[in-house]
């Protein structure tokens, strides 16, 4: 029996209100699962003159998934996103449920992601700073 996660999608908008706890709401993004990565970055769409420094590829927290972009532009900038999400990491007070390898596993298997397909085939990530796209 697989779960259904709620995909939340994002586009940086400059204009988009700004968040009062963003470095929290980073926190709990950065806390997520990888789902899946992809080698190479992104372009800022707001900063042109930063470069590629965008991570590729989506995270979750057992219940959403979230593209890492997500947390880079609420870092960087502070920008809202989808209420259903951040409604949740409020009530969670900031803190990111730990999912285990084989929940991962099932859910890169069985996700309808639209953020990237995952490779089924990957091995599970067992130590989360060895795979942290952030730092």
């Amino acid at each position: 029996m697989s779960k259904e996660l709620t995909s939340i999608s994002f586009t940086p908008r400059p204009e988009a209100p700004k968040l009062d706890d963003a470095q929290s709401v980073a926190d709990y993004l950065r806390g997520g699962s990888i789902l899946v990565i992809a080698v190479g970055k992104d372009d800022d769409l707001i900063d042109s003159s930063a470069g590629r420094v965008v991570p590729i590829g989506a995270a979750t927290d057992g219940d959403y998934t979230w593209p890492l972009s997500l947390t880079y532009y609420v870092e960087q900038y502070g920008l809202s996103f989808d209420d259903r999400l951040l409604s949740e990491i409020r009530r969670r007070r900031y803190r990111c449920p730990i999912i285990s390898s084989l929940t991962v596993q099932e859910l890169r298997k069985t996700s309808a992601s639209t953020h990237l397909a995952a490779d089924p085939e990957s091995p599970p990530q067992t130590d989360k700073k060895a795979h942290n796209p952030f730092g």
